[in-house]
């Protein structure tokens, strides 16, 4: 490059950094210190490009004066980026912190797992949804069972009271009439048959409400039976005797009345029996879901520490691999291709300048002339005279003829 060029470029950088000079000196823009311009430099001259198919890759490009001192440069901004991944992702933690933490762990796992097995063994829980459905059918069948003897027993009190109330007023003894010499086989048979309507009339009471159809026709039978009787005794008056004897329906009705009460009493016993077992199943399942709940407390607690445990277990085989890769400076940023040195020069590209500087040239000549012939107020035509003067033209002489005449 010829001396006088080398002049003229470190001429028009100065004149291109007097602006900034003046700036800095006047406390308008920031001084940059020799770091921030070789970060600059750094900057304007590195081209970073992305791979147009898409990934991760990418392509740099350094621009220097030379081609090797641009293939050491892009070697050096390389290895110093190399560097710089791996002080930002060495593992921040040693290896050692998480093997102490996960023993650590070990050892609360195992204290929380005795204590799970020691409240199960002293409460006796083998498996504890096995107990759970064990306690529930004896449940529901205890339940099934008092629902069929309470059923017993509503119909046992009724057939008592209803004994009862038939035997309100009744006498032992009643007068009864007879035959001196024989017996009347009428009367008789009308007895007979009265006491098994009374019978009949017990046995509908214990199983239909006192205003049912069937007990009403019964008891008009019984009353018509009873009818029959008087009339057969009024028949026979004067030839009967009358005596006081034992009256067998009411000895039945207490015979029967004697009966349910033990069988009510028998009944009430077993009902009572059953609702006492039953609320002892329920009191053991409502200690079982008590005890489930705490068995779950403790397994939630086990579960937990486990988790922790593999976690930090986890975190240790990371770091342990972490720390080999940052050993053996392995990394993740792979160079597929060293700097390469470029045989031709990016710049200058001379024939584009060439091009650019003949258009420039041919654009600034035509506005030269146009800027010329804007700035030219001399008189050249007779209407330039005219417009300009307000005169009117008399004779014109020409260049030439004006010089013939000097």
């Amino acid at each position: 490059m010829p001396a006088w060029l080398k002049k003229v470029k470190k001429a028009v950088k100065r004149v291109a950094k007097a602006p900034r000079a003046f700036l800095q000196k006047a406390g308008l823009a920031a001084k940059i210190d020799d770091h921030e311009k070789a970060v600059k430099s750094i900057e304007k001259a590195l081209l970073v490009r992305p791979n147009k198919a898409g990934g991760n890759d990418i392509t740099l490009t350094f621009q220097a004066k030379k081609a090797k001192l641009a293939q050491q440069s892009l070697d050096a901004l390389i290895a110093a980026y190399e560097k710089r991944h791996l002080m930002i992702y060495e593992t921040p933690i040693a290896p050692k912190f998480f093997e102490e933490k996960a023993q650590s762990l070990v050892k609360t796992l195992g204290e929380k797992e005795d204590l799970r097995e020691k409240y199960r063994k002293e409460h006796e829980i083998i498996e504890e949804d096995e107990q759970r459905a064990k306690l529930m059918d004896q449940v529901g069948f205890l339940q099934i069972h008092a629902d069929e003897i309470g059923g017993k027993v509503a119909n046992a009190k009724q057939r008592l009271e209803n004994l009862e109330r038939a035997l309100e007023g009744a006498e032992d003894r009643r007068e009864v009439r007879w035959e001196k010499k024989e017996t009347n086989d009428m009367i008789e048979a009308t007895k007979i048959r009265l006491i098994d309507l009374r019978l009949a009339e017990v046995d509908l009471t214990n199983r239909y409400p006192d205003g049912a159809r069937e007990i009403q026709d019964l008891r008009r039978q019984i009353a018509l039976a009873e009818k029959e009787l008087d009339k057969e005794v009024r028949a026979l008056e004067g030839q009967e005797i009358v005596v006081k004897e034992l009256d067998r329906n009411v000895q039945m009705l207490k015979y029967d009345l004697t009966l349910a009460r033990g069988n009510y009493k028998a009944v009430k016993a077993e009902y009572d029996s059953l609702l006492e077992s039953l609320e002892e199943r329920r009191q053991d399942l409502l200690a079982l879901a008590n005890t489930t709940l705490w068995l779950d407390r403790f397994q939630s607690d086990v579960d937990l520490a486990k988790k922790e445990y593999v976690q930090y277990r986890d975190n240790l085989a990371r770091a342990e691999l972490a720390t080999a890769l940052d050993a053996a400076k392995v990394t993740n940023v792979i160079v597929a291709q060293s700097a390469t040195l470029s045989e031709d020069p990016v710049k200058p590209r001379k024939t584009l300048n060439v091009i650019l500087g003949f258009l420039l040239a041919l654009f600034g000549a035509i506005g030269l002339a146009f800027f010329c012939d804007y700035l030219d107020d001399s008189l050249k035509t007779n209407e330039d005279v005219t417009r300009r003067l307000k005169l009117p033209v008399l004779a014109s002489i020409s260049s030439r003829d004006f010089q013939k005449c000097t």
